[in-house]
């Protein structure tokens, strides 16, 4: 679909790569923040629990702290509200 739509390169390695991020020899930045958002989007609708996401290994890659993960999960409220917005 990314190559049909023509999007581009690092979408491709995006999509490719985000379940297995050490396979990722290209666009390695993208990859790690399409893994984290894809565990981020899994806890959100309630697929994952706050350790997993307390634990996704590519925390440390993306240098993301505890104190800085916890702000993030802190925003969920807002982030449900933000989504609730744009989908109803």
């Amino acid at each position: 679909l990314a190559v049909k739509w023509k999007l581009p390169e690092v979408v491709h390695f995006a999509i490719r790569y985000y379940r297995d991020v050490e396979q990722a020899k290209d666009c390695q930045q993208e990859v790690l923040l399409t893994s984290l958002a894809h565990g981020f989007s899994r806890w959100l609708v309630g697929d994952a629990d706050e350790t997993e996401i307390s634990q996704h290994p590519v925390l440390p890659q993306l240098n993301i702290y505890p104190d800085e993960l916890e702000a993030l999960m802190n925003k969920r409220s807002a982030i449900e509200t933000a989504i609730e917005a744009v989908t109803s």
